[in-house]
């Protein structure tokens, strides 16, 4: 099956209209939360280095701070995987679960999801990184040039075709992290540069729409100034990154629908 695009955003905002009071209370638990507690722990941490001409310092300040943090990094980014499989649940599953159900469902998937991205990242080392290491141990600076960008292509083509790995896992209710790969992969078959172009764009769209949200905050924030300043651009950035990921869910579960057979009125009869 072919992706409509218009088709797909149509049954994502829809989605989300349907579920969005059980939505808010679990990306607010589970997405938020977890990332304001991050801008707390580590203010400045998303903002562009002060001085990007020094990137072996700015590079060795983010190594200190990734080794001195990895289990903040690691918790948050479990529970933002329990909740991301549990709004998946709650936007799709035809039972309507509850919240308490929802996250049932997603803590059952999320070993499954980590053994998918375990696999991919073994994979994606040897079809990928051993080739580029090989180029750079030849010391040749266009075959590491060439091999550069085919390795950044390759990762972009393995990253569209299993980038409904967790809408499998909460949609299809499959466990297995090597089937999870392969339907993911079927499912997105023949529309690679569809699902390319769609999510460009709306990543494009939404960045725009964030860089000027944000940047009126922070001339606002920066003109109170003080402890209120570091608070609310904590707080702002922990919405912006939610409100994001809270779409692109939406949008995952409406594409994972119309390649898997449904239609929006299908959708429009499950919630009914």
């Amino acid at each position: 099956m072919k992706l409509d695009m218009g088709q797909a955003w149509s049954s994502a905002t829809e989605l989300l209209g349907k579920n969005k009071d059980v939505v808010l209370i679990v990306a607010g638990m589970f997405i938020f939360l977890p990332t304001l507690a991050l801008n707390f722990l580590m203010p400045g941490l998303d903002q562009p280095p002060a001085n990007p001409e020094d990137m072996d310092a700015v590079f060795a300040a983010l190594v200190e701070t990734y080794q001195q943090y990895w289990w903040a990094f690691a918790a948050a980014a479990l529970l933002q995987a329990v909740g991301t499989l549990a709004l998946l649940t709650l936007l799709t599953d035809a039972s309507r679960p509850t919240v308490a159900e929802a996250l049932k469902q997603g803590a059952r998937g999320v070993f499954p999801y980590l053994g998918a991205q375990i696999l991919l990242g073994l994979g994606a080392g040897l079809v990928i990184g051993l080739p580029v290491g090989l180029a750079v141990a030849s010391g040749n600076t266009v075959l590491v040039t060439i091999m550069s960008l085919v390795a950044i292509a390759a990762i972009i083509y393995m990253v569209i075709k299993t980038v409904l790995i967790s809408a499998v896992i909460a949609i299809d209710k499959i466990y297995n992290p090597i089937t999870i790969i392969k339907r993911s992969w079927t499912l997105t078959a023949g529309n690679s540069l569809r699902l390319l172009g769609f999510f460009a764009l709306i990543m494009i769209a939404m960045g725009i729409l964030f860089m000027v949200i944000n940047g009126i905050l922070t001339v606002v924030l920066a003109a109170i100034g003080g402890q209120m300043q570091v608070i609310g651009t904590a707080i702002v950035s922990g919405l912006l990154n939610t409100v994001f990921a809270v779409v692109t869910l939406a949008v995952l579960a409406g594409v994972h629908r119309q390649l898997s057979g449904a239609t929006i009125e299908d959708e429009s009869d499950t919630f009914a």
